[in-house]
């Protein structure tokens, strides 16, 4: 039997897969803009969202809240993500959230001081976060952010829907937390063609 984490990871991946593949279609841009309508909410808040989350979800991650809560919260963001634009942002990669922070910072020229005061400042706000009510509205607010970047930028929504799961276990918070921190420090040069 798979872990739970496994369970959420593959689950998400599907539905991230199913909603990019009709998001140019009628049903799909629909459950795209249910999902939307549920940004910065549980899943237990917004039936509408839910419905689209829960349609096709194992059993097993049904009867677990926190399970729910991390896969409606990932697909969420998605959706926000996936608005307006007419490429997937579907990611290939593992890129967390502080991943994607760093990436915006690199991708729009911030170098100043000032700029990343406020790159940092956003990132300390995740950091200090402690339910998934108010990380995901931490959430929501950067990936507004990272969407108007001039240049793509991907999230793997599997691993953020992991990530957003263990997050809720206060044991392992702080694992979570420390690692989206060690992403967004990490020194990665962007190659100059994958700026352009």
């Amino acid at each position: 039997m798979q872990k739970v984490n496994e369970q959420i990871y593959k689950a998400v991946s599907s539905k991230v897969y199913e909603l990019d593949s009709m998001r140019e279609t009628g049903p799909g841009k629909a459950e795209l803009a249910s999902l939307r309508r549920g940004i910065g909410k549980t899943i237990f808040d917004s039936l509408e969202a839910a419905e689209v989350v829960l349609k096709d979800l194992p059993e097993e991650l049904i009867d677990n809240p926190k399970a729910l809560n991390a896969i409606f919260t990932s697909l969420t963001l998605f959706a926000l993500q996936q608005q307006g634009n007419s490429e997937s942002v579907v990611n290939k990669n593992e890129n967390t959230i502080g991943t994607a922070l760093r990436e915006y910072m690199s991708y729009e020229g911030l170098t100043s001081d000032d700029d990343r005061k406020r790159i940092v400042k956003r990132l300390e706000m995740l950091l200090k976060s402690k339910t998934i009510r108010e990380i995901s509205v931490y959430l929501k607010n950067d990936m507004q952010l990272i969407k108007g970047s001039k240049h793509p930028i991907y999230i793997s929504y599997p691993k953020l829907a992991e990530d957003l799961y263990w997050f809720q276990f206060p044991k392992f918070r702080n694992n979570v937390l420390l690692n989206w921190a060690k992403d967004f420090y990490r020194t990665k040069k962007i190659d100059k063609e994958e700026k352009e």
